[in-house]
């Protein structure tokens, strides 16, 4: 049994012109999708590409137009379905009159959880987000990040079996961002599916098992890590020395000065990578930085826009 699964499901509207008179707008165009248990899914499309309506009629928020969808084998519009999830919006909500702990307490006390479970969940998930110390004071105080982080608390509460996260490192700095990446790994080890609605392809290619490709409503490919990890992008290596002696050294590469002591090179595949970076431990060299000069995620998700910006202008 998948997590969650799709069937030919489709979402669309009407909506009435002064001039044209009424029209039929598709948003999602059938779309066909297995999500195994205990996996890390993520949903990668553009704004407007139909990610957000999806994960809405997987919760049921919406009605579906016309396919089936279901998590963990129970049609998604039966409330046993919901018992089984937690939901991160995109947009963090609160009460301002309240502070962490009590707006917590809320939510776990209209899950049904109680009692020195509800006290251990709680205290357990704002040490784990990095909130406990900021126990007593009101959610207006709260940074934008802070409640983000909030929210994903009250998204674990019920301990819930599939999760769905909109956007999740929406206005987190680098420390969030890092800390969503552990709970995300961690519930991968705990067996739950994770399920992710982004647009941040570097984000997605570190944290899923598979990365789907939503396009104008349609899906247009997934690929897994493995996958991922096939695709060799170049590398930038900015590294200090003698430039000329650095020209000699590496002959084949493509360099380029920086300044007196600073050369830039692009290195097409990771063993001329490693050999670089051997020859500059043998020879004395220093690495200033080494990174990567094109996430393949990134490419490909471009090209796939593209490719739909061109048939649409065609049509």
């Amino acid at each position: 049994m998948n997590a969650i699964q799709t069937r030919d499901l489709r979402f669309g509207y009407s909506k009435n012109h002064w001039f044209s008179g009424q029209k039929e707008f598709a948003v999602l165009k059938g779309i066909d999708l297995e999500v195994k248990k205990g996996e890390v899914f993520v949903l990668l499309g553009h704004n407007g590409a139909g990610k957000t309506t999806l994960l809405r009629l997987l919760l049921n928020f919406i009605p579906i137009t016309s396919g089936e969808a279901s998590i963990l084998g129970v049609p998604v519009a039966m409330p046993e379905a919901r018992a089984m999830v937690g939901y991160l919006s995109e947009h963090p909500i609160f009460y301002p009159h309240l502070n962490g702990p009590s707006f917590l307490e809320l939510f776990a006390d209209l899950a049904g959880i109680s009692g020195d479970v509800k006290k251990h969940r709680i205290s357990s998930l704002l040490e784990k987000t990095g909130l406990i110390s900021h126990g007593s004071k009101p959610l207006t105080s709260y940074s934008k990040g802070m409640l983000q982080r909030l929210n994903l608390c009250r998204c674990l509460l019920a301990n819930p079996q599939v999760v769905f996260l909109d956007e999740p490192i929406l206005g987190l700095d680098p420390l969030g961002q890092q800390l969503v990446r552990e709970i995300i790994t961690e519930m991968r080890g705990e067996g739950k599916t994770v399920f992710i609605n982004t647009h941040a392809t570097a984000f997605a290619r570190e944290i899923a098992d598979r990365i789907a490709f939503l396009m104008g409503g349609t899906l247009s490919g997934i690929i897994s890590k493995a996958d991922v990890a096939a695709i060799e992008a170049p590398f930038i290596a900015l590294v200090r020395g003698f430039p000329q002696k650095l020209f000699e050294r590496f002959p084949s590469l493509v360099a380029k000065k920086i300044d007196e002591t600073t050369v830039s090179f692009i290195l097409p595949d990771e063993s001329a990578r490693n050999e670089l970076l051997v020859q500059c431990v043998n020879s004395g060299f220093q690495v200033i930085s080494l990174t990567g000069a094109n996430d393949p995620i990134e490419k490909r998700f471009n090209l796939l826009a593209a490719n739909l910006d061109a048939q649409e202008k065609a049509q």
